[in-house]
C-alpha cells in the first residue's frame, strides 16, 4: 500500500505532491540519523585525559560504580557474562578478551561510550545516572582488566 501511494504522489501532475514526500523522507532521515549513528564524537575524544589518577580510592570508586551500574551486563569480573548479557545482541565486551587481545583505547573514547553509550548494542549511556567524576573512575577500574605484563 504505501509504495502504491508513493507510485500516486509521484506519478500525480501536482508538484506539491511529490515535494511532500520528499520533505517526509529527509525529515525521517534526519529524525532517525541518531539512532542509527548514536551522538556525533569531539574531534578531541582521543586527546581528553583523565582528570583522576588511578590511585587506590578511584579504583574503590570505579569498582563501586561498575558494580552498580555495569555488572549486570559486563558481568562480576568484566567478562561480559552479567545475567543481563544472555539475551543481548551483540553480547556486551569481555574486556578480558578485549584488553587482552590489544585493544586498549584511550581513556577519552571509553569515557566518552560511557557518558554516551554504544550505538548498535545494548550499551546505555550514564551521562544522566552517573556523574562525570564517577564515569572517570570507571574508566579507571574497567582499566583494571588489562594484562598486567603490556
Amino acid at each position: 500500500m504505501r509504495d502504491r501511494l508513493a507510485r500516486r504522489l509521484l506519478d500525480s501532475k501536482t508538484p506539491v505532491a511529490a515535494a511532500a514526500l520528499v520533505v517526509v523522507v529527509v525529515a525521517a532521515v534526519i529524525a532517525t540519523r541518531g539512532l542509527l549513528f548514536g551522538p556525533a564524537q569531539p574531534e578531541d575524544i582521543d586527546a581528553r585525559r583523565n582528570p583522576f589518577p588511578p590511585t587506590a580510592d578511584s579504583l574503590a570508586i570505579g569498582e563501586r560504580v561498575y558494580h552498580a551500574d555495569c555488572q549486570t551486563c559486563h558481568g562480576a569480573d568484566g567478562r561480559g557474562d552479567g545475567p543481563q548479557a544472555a539475551g543481548m545482541f551483540p553480547r556486551p565486551v569481555d574486556f578480558w578478551a578485549h584488553f587482552g587481545s590489544g585493544h586498549t583505547h584511550p581513556d577519552g573514547r571509553l569515557f566518552f561510550w560511557i557518558t554516551e553509550g554504544m550505538p548498535g548494542t545494548g550499551m546505555p549511556g550514564f551521562r544522566d545516572e552517573l556523574t562525570d567524576a564517577e564515569r572517570w573512575h570507571v574508566v579507571n577500574y574497567i582499566k583494571t582488566f588489562a594484562p598486567v605484563d603490556r
